[in-house]
This record gives C-alpha cells, sequence and structure tokens, in this order.
C-alpha cells in the first residue's frame, strides 16, 4: 500500500485526490528509489553462459570463455576430429573393390555399377559419426567467424555444450563435439 502512495502523484493532491503525502517528499522518495533499482541489464551472451555453467555469468568466466573461442575462431584446426576409426570403413573398401572389379570388365554391367556406388555411398554416410560430423560443423562456423571483442551469444549457442567452473576460477569449455578446451589450453 505505501509502495503504490509513493509511485502516485494523485496523493499530493493532485486530480480531486486528498493529500496524503508532500509533494516533496514524494520527489525525494521517488528519486531515492530509482537509485535503488538500476538494476544490470544482462546481456543475452551472460544468459547463454548462465545456462551452460548452471551459474551466474562473472567477468572474468567471460574473459576465458571469450579467450579461447577466439583461439578456435583464429585457429579452426584445434577443434579435432575424433581419433576412433570407424567400423564400417572395411565394408566401404570391400565395395569398393568390387565397384573396381565390375568397372574393369568390358562391357560394364552400368546396373551392378550403379548399385555398388550407391551402397559404398550409404556405407560413407553411416560411417560418419556425430562427433565427425559436428568437429566439421564447429571448423566451418569457426571460420567463418570474425575475432570477438565481446562474446557472441550465436556463436557461443552454436559451438558451446557445456562449461564446467572450478573453484580456483578456470573453466573447461564443453564443445558441442565432445571436445573439451580450457584449463590446458589457456
Amino acid at each position: 500500500m505505501v509502495a503504490r502512495i509513493l509511485e502516485d502523484e494523485r496523493y499530493t493532491g493532485k486530480h480531486d485526490y486528498p493529500p496524503v503525502i508532500d509533494q516533496e517528499i514524494l520527489t525525494r522518495a521517488l528519486a531515492k528509489r530509482r537509485a535503488k533499482h538500476v538494476l544490470s541489464q544482462k546481456t543475452q551472451a551472460q544468459k547463454i553462459l548462465r545456462r551452460l555453467s548452471g551459474q551466474a555469468a562473472t567477468k572474468s568466466m567471460e574473459v576465458q570463455v571469450l579467450n579461447l573461442l577466439n583461439r578456435l575462431v583464429t585457429s579452426p584446426d584445434r577443434v579435432k576430429l575424433p581419433e576412433t576409426m570407424p567400423s564400417n570403413q572395411s565394408e566401404v573398401h570391400k565395395l569398393q573393390h568390387e565397384l573396381e572389379q565390375v568397372m574393369e570388365e568390358q562391357p560394364i554391367e552400368e546396373e551392378k555399377a550403379q548399385k555398388l556406388i550407391l551402397s559404398m555411398a550409404a556405407a560413407q554416410y553411416t560411417a560418419i559419426t556425430s562427433c565427425e560430423y559436428e568437429t566439421i560443423r564447429l571448423r566451418r562456423v569457426l571460420s567463418r567467424h570474425a575475432i570477438m571483442a565481446e562474446l557472441d551469444a550465436e556463436l557461443l549457442q552454436s559451438i558451446v555444450a557445456a562449461i564446467h567452473c572450478y573453484a580456483d576460477g578456470t573453466l573447461d569449455v564443453y564443445l558441442k563435439n565432445d571436445q573439451i578446451i580450457g584449463r590446458g589450453d589457456m
């Protein structure tokens, strides 16, 4: 009730209301309330940092993430491909060998060659893991991005899966291809 009185000039006697508070007191009270209500507006990047880390974004966190992402922007090849060999790579080699044999025979059996080519494409497609796809996508996104003076919310959201903050103030950034960059990369 008091808060509403302190927000409304009608209670100073304006607009046929009985005066409940003096105009000078109302003016000072409003000035004091405005000084208290200076809320810091969070940037979109700070909101995303909070969501990714599970804690309030600090200036130190912003600077560390910005530095790590700028390093990736300047050198996208730091985003590493997974080291495991796809399991059905032998299937691709077998189909490729069969195709070479079909292509050497004259006349070429076009229908058989076409089926082998489609089977090879399907095998190569299934050989690509989500980590490999994400790595290629991340490299492409980073190579097209310019060095940042401040954190870019869109880039942050498109390449970072999570951020882990440590008690000593350092952090690790988990990229969407399951790669971790951070404390050892600074």
